[in-house]
């Protein structure tokens, strides 16, 4: 086994335990054994110790996830011992599973058969079948396998480690345990340890409770034996999920050979570079070609480069091209690239890349499925120790990035040659088309039905229901769930620490300052209160944040505008900020009404200290002059926000669900429902519509009356930045003339509910089931309902809180997740609204869940849970309240607490209310459940084949999304 020791003075701890798990076939293999590991084991026969780890460890994160040929299972915490408890769960479940005596695992997590009735339509259900008919059901998702797959054809990455639906019911119990262990074995295993962890006292831990356990070290995987000849086609034509999506073409280079054959130190960072450099964002030389040559169409989200599997590639794609466009799309990506080689490179473009590394260096971010930041390293040591090379190569990359900065400036045809090479002179390309075809999604249903079928005579009606029993009886069973080790919550302390924002003027405008560790990173912002705006003004918001980074000024055209920003920033855009007030502080917002409790257009942006300067006078530039009748631009901005928020809806659809089942609640749920919900999907395809003089004029004078409305300063940064932003602050209110917020306009919570309403086809006026049903393409549900919480006092809320989590990972997931197959079920307590909101994602059954969810609730009874099961979920969500924040999630969280009137000790406030609850604070919690009024909208999302005839009679409205 090889162990990499990463060893920092970082108190949040990591580790995981990877394998090298290549797939043979699309039948899913690799992720079914992810899933079913972690149901139980030698040392914790429970049949979910997952979710026992969920409802009560301190974990700061914990997951388990399947790549196209290795699978990891990673965990963190930042109490010792918890991290400890961690790791031996985590090490029995992928070395001594159940799997190899309990086939009702494989089942239940893999796929079986789903018939209640003699009479009933057999159907394949399982939480990793639903979970890749989600995948599945994504245009997006769907487009981007087809392009990663283009330059690996004919070696085993075409096939589809996650599993496609139509083969994961072709995987036998036989081959799934073959897999687990051929692949599970101390030599082909890989350990990472991260934070302030004593190396010997890890190894030791090692050795007791795994070394000692392992009979046979097996075998090592190697990559060198699978045969690496990949066959480049020239042209692919797919197919995906959707009805009136544009089509997807892209055009895909291989680089060099198997990561195995190639120096991992160096050619990741220069295709790094040159992705950034020809395609990093719409002013990059190959992308701005593209814009300009192709109007209407947009970047497709698959461009970039692919670095972290075994063969690497470069994805350049577009959306809204007309198929016969295609060959004209590759020749003009063919002309682009040799001019640049014929002609080099303009020094802004350099400049600009240079920025972009520079701030991936300086800057501690959290990894994209919020993870801490050591998750970002997991992955970059992934790279190269998969594939045997030293973990430290892909870790090196300040000095892997450094030796390409001194290869430009000393070597003047260095990048000319790298283009040469990866882009003109590479035969190893193909063009791809990915069309969106409601005929591919019925045939693909059919399929399954006919699958189905098939099997169901070979194996026979006495068989299902034979099987079926044994699964359930399984699900039903009674564990003793303490097995699992547990931290003493006596023990726990309250670590949270105090975000300090301070309050003072800048030129008579308010600022706030949060002085933190930033690496020379200053985070600024500027915010204008949006809420003088007319209602109906608020579905243009969405847009006008994507204009305020994406279009030029009166002085410089988009191209040089967003170069230029590119050039001396690290980012630069705008949102919409909007919440609720807490009730407890009420009088506090009626006696500072221009401040508190109020909706922002927040301009943001980040700079290097040393640029500070120049950032404030470009961003005084965009502030004052940003360029609404750049049509053809704006036409662009258009295409891509509807392009990405229609695709958003499926991967997306159980946050949707939610802002859509409370949108009714309070003005603040309204408004984030305007800006972020399906009405936002709804009103840029309206706003499309529209002519592009129409939108000009409108964003145009929107902004005017928004700017004129007052404003108000943030800063996150050290002492010296948070100097140079007051400077530049200052030089803002004397440039653009701003004043002091204005007071907002007085409109009524009705107004905002009001552009909320989507038009649909009413089936049952009276006291539907489902209020909604939104219909979209492909074959997977979410469903969401919010009922009324206990109060808004912080201990009555972590209270609910806690109940909430029992509740979510008890009966719900025992229902919804194990028995249901729906990959996720969710009970949030949403403090904001005084509810709590139930959510399901990627569900067979949304609106079994729904019933489910609602006759559960009047059942609750106080002793359902014992004061052990408390204190577990005491210890589960104190791990989610001591989650450590990034420098610039710190400013911005504490800008947030100072807007809407929240305590700036609540860390402090909520921790204490949570260790201090008793078994009666939780039964107060648990008697308002079982009397909850439902107080918003019932809503569920889900393909149209889901919505039988007596589905139809209870719903309320269905509405059919056109994505």
């Amino acid at each position: 086994a090889h162990i990499s020791l990463i060893k920092n003075d970082d108190d949040n701890k990591v580790f995981y335990i990877g394998f090298r798990t290549p797939p043979m076939d699309s039948t899913g293999v690799p992720h079914i054994v992810e899933h079913t590991v972690l149901c139980g084991s030698e040392k914790y026969p429970l049949k979910d110790p997952f979710v026992e780890l969920v409802k009560g460890s301190l974990n700061t994160f914990l997951n388990a996830i399947t790549y196209p040929d290795k699978t990891v299972y990673p965990i963190a915490s930042c109490n010792d011992k918890d991290f400890k408890n961690l790791m031996d769960v985590y090490l029995d479940a992928v070395l001594h599973p159940n799997i190899y005596h309990d086939p009702e695992i494989f089942m239940q997590e893999g796929w079986h058969y789903e018939l209640e009735h003699e009479d009933d339509e057999l159907t394949i259900n399982g939480v990793v079948y639903n979970e890749m008919k989600g995948n599945y059901s994504s245009f997006n998702s769907v487009a981007t396998d087809a392009v990663l797959n283009a330059s690996v054809l004919g070696t085993g990455y075409e096939k589809d480690s996650g599993g496609d639906p139509l083969e994961i019911p072709t995987l036998s119990y036989e081959r799934f345990r073959e897999f687990h262990k051929k692949y599970y074995c101390a030599a082909n295993c890989l350990v990472f340890l991260y934070g302030n962890i004593p190396t010997e006292e890890q190894l030791d831990f090692l050795d007791e409770n795994v070394i000692k356990s392992i009979k046979s070290p097996g075998e090592k995987y190697s990559f060198a034996s699978e045969n690496s000849c990949v066959k480049m086609k020239k042209r692919i034509d797919a197919f995906g999920p959707a009805e009136n999506s544009k089509n997807t073409t892209a055009l895909v280079w291989k680089i060099g050979d198997s990561a195995e054959n190639e120096n991992l130190f160096s050619l990741p960072m220069e295709i790094s570079f040159l992705s950034e450099l020809l395609l990093g964002n719409d002013s990059a030389p190959v992308i701005k070609l593209l814009l300009n040559k192709f109007k209407g169409c947009d970047i497709a989200p698959q461009t970039g480069c692919s670095i972290s599997s075994r063969f690497f590639s470069i994805a350049i794609g577009v959306n809204g091209l007309k198929p016969e466009q295609a060959q004209e799309f590759q020749d003009c990506i063919g002309d682009a690239m040799k001019s640049i080689v014929k002609n080099g490179i303009k020094e802004e473009d350099i400049e600009r890349s240079f920025m972009s590394f520079d701030f991936s260096i300086r800057e501690v971010k959290r990894s994209p499925s919020h993870g801490p930041y050591s998750l970002v390293l997991l992955k970059r040591v992934l790279r190269s120790w998969t594939y045997g090379a030293n973990p430290k190569d892909a870790l090196a990359f300040i000095e892997s990035f450094e030796q390409i900065k001194k290869k430009i400036k000393d070597e003047p045809e260095y990048l000319k040659n790298l283009i040469r090479k990866f882009f003109v002179e590479n035969k190893n390309k193909t063009l791809v088309t990915v069309s969106p075809s409601e005929k591919w999604s019925l045939d693909r249903a059919e399929k399954e039905k006919k699958l189905a079928s098939c099997l169901y005579k070979k194996i026979g009606k006495r068989n299902v229901f034979l099987s079926l029993e044994k699964l359930h009886a399984f699900q039903a069973g009674s564990e003793n769930e303490n097995l699992i080790p547990a931290v003493n919550i006596e023990e726990l302390e309250n670590p949270a620490e105090k975000i300090e924002t301070r309050k003072t003027l800048c030129e008579k405008i308010p600022f706030y300052v949060n002085q933190e560790a930033c690496n020379g990173i200053v985070y600024a912002s500027v915010s204008f209160p949006v809420d003088r705006l007319d209602p109906a003004d608020y579905k243009f918001l969405p847009l006008l944040s994507s204009c305020i980074s994406g279009l030029g000024t009166k002085k410089r055209s988009w191209e040089e505008t967003i170069s230029y920003s590119d050039r001396i920033m690290g980012d630069f855009g705008a949102y919409i900020r909007s919440a609720k007030v807490p009730e407890y502080s009420k009088k506090l917002a009626e006696e500072n009404p221009l401040i508190i409790g109020r909706e922002w257009l927040v301009i943001h942006f980040k700079f290097i200290e040393e640029k500070s300067a120049q950032a404030f006078d470009f961003a005084s530039e965009i502030i004052s002059s940003i360029d609404f009748l750049d049509k053809p631009r704006l036409k662009t901005i258009v295409n891509g926000l509807c392009s990405s928020l229609n695709a958003s809806v499926v991967p997306g659809g159980h946050y949707f669900a939610m802002l859509r089942s409370c949108r009714l609640l309070n003005r603040s749920c309204a408004v984030q429902e305007i800006k972020d919900g399906l009405t936002s999907v709804f009103a840029i395809n309206e706003i499309k519509k529209m002519k592009l003089s129409e939108i000009s004029e409108k964003l145009e004078s929107i902004y005017k009356k928004i700017i004129s409305s007052g404003s108000l300063f943030h800063v996150t940064a050290g002492i010296s930045g948070i100097a140079a932003a007051k400077k530049g602050f200052a030089f803002l209110v004397k440039n653009l003339c701003l004043e002091f917020p204005k007071p907002k306009k007085k409109v009524s919570d009705k107004e905002f509910f009001k552009q909320t309403e989507i038009a649909g086809k009413i089936y049952c006026e009276k006291n539907p089931c489902v209020d909604e049903v939104f219909v979209v393409p492909g074959n997977i549900g979410f469903a969401s309902a919010a009922v009324k919480s206990s109060g808004e006092k912080e201990k009555e809320i972590m209270a609910d809180t806690v109940f909430s989590h029992l509740l979510e990972t008890s009966d719900l997931w025992k229902q919804i997740r194990t028995s249901g197959g729906a990959y996720g079920v969710f009970l949030s307590v949403q403090s904001s609204s005084g509810t709590t909101c139930f959510a399901t994602y990627r569900d067979p059954k949304p609106f079994d869940s729904l019933g489910y969810f609602e006759e559960k609730l009047p059942l609750l009874e106080k002793d359902e849970f014992s004061f052990d099961d408390i204190k577990k979920a005491i210890a589960g969500v104190y791990s989610d309240e001591i989650e450590p924040y990034t420098p610039a999630m710190r400013g911005g969280t504490g800008l947030m607490r100072c807007l809407y009137g929240i305590s700036l000790s609540l860390d402090k406030i909520r921790i204490k209310n949570l260790l201090s609850l008793k078994k009666s604070d939780i039964e107060k919690s648990v008697c308002c459940y079982k009397n909850a009024v439902f107080c918003g909208k019932k809503v569920a999302i889900c393909g149209k084949d889901m919505i039988s005839d007596k589905i139809k009679k209870i719903s309320g409205k269905i509405i059919k999304i056109s994505l």
